[in-house]
């Protein structure tokens, strides 16, 4: 038996669940018929609150490790969000100023955080990703394709 301090669901997926427990988070897509350890935010650590954006990033506040962000990917496991790191519905100069910290260079894993700028979806955040980001610029004053009405 595991302690459970929060539970999440998805604001798009009501069958996908998230939870908090005393030794990280464990993730449902099936409305709670199976559960495994999560992919996404710390593991084996206290996790006291889980939270929704509105951005649709989960948020995990852990104990002793901060707060985790975490964008999850959608049915394809494809981030809703690519290259849009402040969840404004505008990839833009304010987005391209996180980019210089998530770069790792071909075959080299970025950080989980950084999931969001691996446009190719290989694990690390390199020169055809920059080309991607490039690519997608929409600007402040248009929303991303996925942001439209």
């Amino acid at each position: 038996f595991v302690p459970i301090s929060s539970i999440a669901r998805h604001p798009d997926h009501p069958d996908w669940l998230y939870v908090g427990t005393d030794v990280g988070i464990f993730a449902t897509s099936n409305g709670g018929r199976t559960w495994s350890a999560s992919d996404y935010g710390p593991a084996a650590v206290a996790v006291d609150e889980l939270f929704w954006r509105p951005d649709e990033v989960l948020y995990a506040a852990t104990h002793g490790r901060g707060v985790w962000r975490a964008v999850i990917p959608d049915d394809n496991g494809v981030s809703a969000h690519k290259g849009d790191t402040n969840g404004d519905c505008h990839i833009d100069a304010k987005d391209y100023k996180e980019y210089p910290s998530c770069f790792s260079g071909p075959d080299k894993c970025a950080d989980r955080d950084c999931e969001v700028f691996d446009w190719d979806d290989d694990c690390d955040v390199d020169l055809k990703d920059v080309a991607a980001l490039q690519n997608h610029y929409t600007g402040p004053q248009y929303p991303t394709p996925e942001c439209q009405g």
